[in-house]
């Protein structure tokens, strides 16, 4: 048995809406959009966030003529059809949303060098291994309260290697120690509302490697920008189905990890 086309195969369900039904009570996705959204702005109030970081947010959905269409959720600039764009058709109740819509802040981490001793844990391309991290052998760097504050590492946070062999991989931050700040190869975003562990386990299937494929710049040392995922689609199911989709995939793949085994 081929586990890693079996693995693909249950991502690729999962985000497809067919690995487990739909309820017609689930509360619809594109409410959850506007719940992240007024959210967004309440970020910019209390001073959280900046304008810019809401100004491209964009609303998806598909016309009578059966076509993908995409405007700013201002209201500012008229729809615009983006029927070359790599979209197929969800389940009742989902929504499409770039990466960037659903995020408060995706951004760089720090350039500073590692260390034996300093103020914080420097998480590294390197020290992620299969969303395992194995905390004691992080370095430290030191870095300045601003700093401190713009590049700190959550749990919940999931942070994206975006230069070199591993481009694309991702990590959600479990089990972080409290001073912990990411480095320069990585970017982080942090995902408003939605289940992270549905959109870590979107960044394993394959629609979004295609994504990253065709994204990617340079062919020695392929790189994405921050730009770049901000702009990813991402097929988005009711918050409650969400949670469905990440139980049952959970009890799936482990039985692929059995099987391997």
């Amino acid at each position: 048995m081929d586990t890693k086309k079996l693995r693909q195969k249950l991502l690729d369900l999962a985000i497809h809406g067919k690995l487990v039904p739909q309820d017609p009570n689930d509360e619809p996705a594109s409410e959850l959009l506007a719940r992240i959204r007024e959210e967004k702005l309440a970020m910019v109030e209390r001073g959280e966030l900046k304008p810019k970081d809401v100004k491209n947010d964009t609303v998806i959905y598909f016309g009578s003529d059966g076509l993908p269409y995409e405007k700013r959720a201002d209201g500012k600039d008229e729809a615009k059809c983006i029927e070359n764009s790599p979209l197929f058709m969800l389940p009742e109740g989902w929504v499409w949303a770039r990466l960037g819509s659903l995020s408060a802040q995706i951004n760089y981490g720090v350039s500073n060098s590692a260390e034996r001793n300093g103020s914080h844990k420097l998480l590294r391309i390197t020290d992620i291994d299969q969303q395992k991290v194995d905390w004691n052998s992080v370095p430290y760097t030191t870095v300045d309260e601003a700093t401190a504050i713009n590049c700190k590492v959550s749990d919940g946070d999931i942070l994206f290697a975006r230069i070199g062999a591993t481009v694309g991989k991702t990590y959600l931050a479990t089990g972080t120690p409290r001073n912990t700040v990411y480095a320069s190869y990585l970017i982080r975003v942090q995902a408003l509302l939605c289940d992270a562990h549905y959109l870590i386990n979107f960044f394993d299937a394959p629609y979004y490697w295609e994504e990253i494929g065709s994204n990617a710049v340079g062919s020695g040392r392929p790189n994405v920008n921050g730009t770049v995922l901000s702009s990813l689609f991402v097929p988005v199911p009711p918050l409650a189905e969400q949670r469905r989709i990440v139980d049952a995939l959970d009890k799936y793949l482990a039985l692929v990890d059995e099987i391997e085994r």
